[in-house]
């Protein structure tokens, strides 16, 4: 038998349900199966006429989109917000950058880290939106790439690309919501080409961080635990900017 089952949501975002109804427990008992089969995605809404969608993060009751055609290529990143009471999107934002591929919230305000400025190569950008209106800050040092940028216990980081110190990947750290920078860590290359950190995530208390995979560390995953780094070695590990929750 199929049970047409309403599920009526008053906060989405924050997991608060007003409740179902017409369930029928005789149906499939203790087993509830979406209608939305992850197996068989079906097309929702066509947003941008770029070509990628790169994250999604819930802010101010709607969904936020990062779009972009080709990160760290081609000019052009919009953010877009959609709403599911009305079910209709808008723009949002156009990033100044080649691209837009990470949303982060925190304390009520929506932060995007600039991924390749198309300015010049002084200051690395990020931008920060409050829900009426958007700041871009243009103040981290040669960010020639600021791939992520994250709150760990109560400060911000950013992981970048730099042409300081032999085109070194830097870690910055700002206390005053992107204003000032301090550099926290490095990594330099060995000989010529470039280093990057990328992708961040937190587990029990300890920041991760996206490595290059360049010698002399290799295949590792760099982590802080608020006064030492140090680094894991996981031999699997292909080269990809990544996504780390």
């Amino acid at each position: 038998t199929y049970s047409q089952d309403i599920w009526t949501q008053s906060d989405w975002s924050n997991n608060q349900y007003t409740g179902f109804e017409n369930l029928d427990p005789d149906a499939s008992p203790g087993e509830l199966i979406l209608l939305n089969d992850p197996s068989n995605m079906v097309y929702a809404f066509s947003p941008t006429g770029l070509e990628g969608v790169w994250d999604l993060e819930v802010y101010d009751e709607k969904l936020f989109i990062a779009a972009c055609t080709k990160p760290v290529a081609i000019n052009g990143g919009e953010i877009i917000a959609y709403d599911y009471g009305s079910n209709s999107y808008e723009w949002e934002y156009d990033v100044w950058e080649q691209g837009v591929i990470q949303l982060r919230t925190f304390n009520g305000k929506l932060f995007v880290p600039g991924i390749d400025s198309q300015g010049g190569w002084d200051w690395g950008n990020c931008y920060i939106f409050d829900g009426n209106s958007w700041t871009m800050k243009s103040t981290i040092p040669h960010g020639i790439h600021v791939f992520d940028l994250i709150f760990y216990r109560g400060a911000m980081y950013v992981t970048t690309g730099t042409d300081l110190n032999n085109n070194s990947g830097k870690v910055y750290k700002s206390t005053d919501e992107g204003e000032t920078w301090m550099e926290v860590y490095s990594v330099a290359p060995v000989g010529s080409g470039h280093r990057r950190f990328y992708m961040m995530g937190i587990y029990q208390d300890t920041l991760y961080i996206q490595s290059d995979l360049k010698e002399p560390e290799g295949k590792v995953l760099f982590r802080f635990d608020g006064n030492n780094w140090t680094s894991v070695q996981f031999d699997s590990l292909v080269s990809s900017v990544g996504k780390l929750e």
